[in-house]
């Protein structure tokens, strides 16, 4: 548990980074494009892969998404499809990531999940990927837990 709560400091720290550079960002979006090729079926692992190891120019680019096997133009709505579906995985009972509480759609870090192989790498990608939900504005439809937000804001009461 206290290896999960040095895992789980070490991501709020990069949200929280993120969070404040917000207005940065999104000048920076409009500068730079980013291509990723998604795969809908593994759609957490492809785009991690997709993303993992790139430099935060990359990581702050405005995406142009583009699914595997399907013919579209990313004029926004392939980006929120990428965006909702990623976070609907995130956020499933099955990835062992989070768990809901009580169906209140309501979620904090599942303290199993490292029965999950690279489960640390899965939650580093999924603070990231809440980071830019936020900063994209995005409405997720999904809520962290009082506790867990007061853990990222580094707030005792």
């Amino acid at each position: 548990l206290k290896y999960l709560m040095n895992i789980l400091n070490f991501l709020i720290s990069i949200f929280v980074w993120i969070i404040s550079k917000k207005k940065w960002i999104r000048k920076f979006k409009k500068k730079y494009k980013e291509s990723l090729l998604i795969d809908r079926n593994n759609i957490i692992e492809s785009s991690i892969e997709q993303i993992e190891g790139k430099s935060y120019k990359k990581w702050f680019s405005h995406y142009l998404i583009n699914f595997v096997n399907e013919i579209g133009i990313d004029s926004g709505g392939l980006t929120k499809d990428w965006f909702s579906s990623v976070l609907n995985e995130i956020f499933n009972p099955k990835t062992k990531l989070f768990i809901e509480i009580e169906k209140t759609r309501n979620y904090q870090p599942n303290i199993f999940s490292f029965e999950k192989k690279d489960h640390l790498k899965y939650f580093k990608f999924a603070g990231k990927f809440l980071a830019r939900c936020i900063v994209e504005g995005l409405c997720t439809g999904f809520h962290l837990t009082r506790p867990f937000i007061k853990q990222i804001l580094q707030k005792k009461s």
